[in-house]
């Protein structure tokens, strides 16, 4: 690959980026709305599923059920907090998309 053939990757992956961006500030609104309610709701309850495969067990072979539940409220206030407090809508629907399949990734496994 050559850095003219990156160059104009480059160019058409920011183009897009942009492309997104602008789509979504248009309706910030309703992706406000979206990405508070249902998408917050969907992060952490997926948080919550994934988290006794990732932690280990402890000593009294409780902790991974057990830290997950505590935390479940945390990561919902934060899921719901940063939507309405920034102007990057697009970021913040990429961190929950990524979030997402990265939990599926992980249950998907321990099921298997």
């Amino acid at each position: 690959m050559t850095q003219a053939d990156f160059q104009s990757w480059a160019a058409v992956a920011k183009r897009s980026w942009i492309d997104v961006t602008e789509r979504i500030d248009g309706r910030a609104y309703v992706w406000r709305w979206i990405l508070v309610g249902p998408l917050a709701f969907v992060v952490s309850i997926l948080s919550l599923a994934a988290l006794p495969h990732v932690l280990p067990e402890g000593a009294g072979g409780v902790n991974h059920l057990i830290v997950p539940t505590i935390i479940l409220p945390v990561t919902w206030t934060a899921a719901i907090v940063w939507p309405v407090t920034t102007e990057k809508l697009a970021t913040c629907l990429a961190v929950y998309t990524g979030l997402i399949f990265l939990c599926l990734l992980v249950v998907m496994a321990a099921l298997l």
